[in-house]
């Protein structure tokens, strides 16, 4: 029975700092989401900027031999870019064209030895 009142007073401290906390939270995402819609337009004419900048300086596919493990995934994602050379076990880039498309980056995030470079 000694401990009970040290038992209250410990949970009342608790309770008081994860109402703090939550209470904090709420207010930082309020003033997160007026923030945000106040620059929503300039953030996306930024990523239009970056993504137009990453597509003009993508302009050379090409496959690290020494990390190439000759798994396949690239090949079965996107064959139009790639191929599997049957005498080395190891991918290679068949087309550097249409650098944009969206089975190529694909196939790139896919690639479990990270061998497909886009530069």
């Amino acid at each position: 029975m000694k401990n009970t009142p040290t038992i209250i007073i410990s949970g009342i401290v608790l309770s008081s700092a994860l109402a703090a906390i939550y209470v904090y939270g709420q207010q930082s995402n309020s003033t997160t989401s007026t923030t945000s819609s106040a620059s929503d337009s300039d953030s996306s004419s930024q990523q239009l900027q970056q993504k137009i900048v990453t597509q003009a300086a993508a302009t050379q596919l090409s496959i690290l031999s020494n990390r190439c493990r000759g798994c396949g995934k690239c090949v079965r994602i996107d064959p139009s870019h790639f191929s599997l050379n049957q005498a080395t076990r190891q991918a290679v880039v068949t087309s550097n064209t249409n650098l944009d498309s969206n089975t190529l980056l694909m196939a790139i995030n896919s690639c479990p030895a990270a061998a497909i470079s886009l530069n």
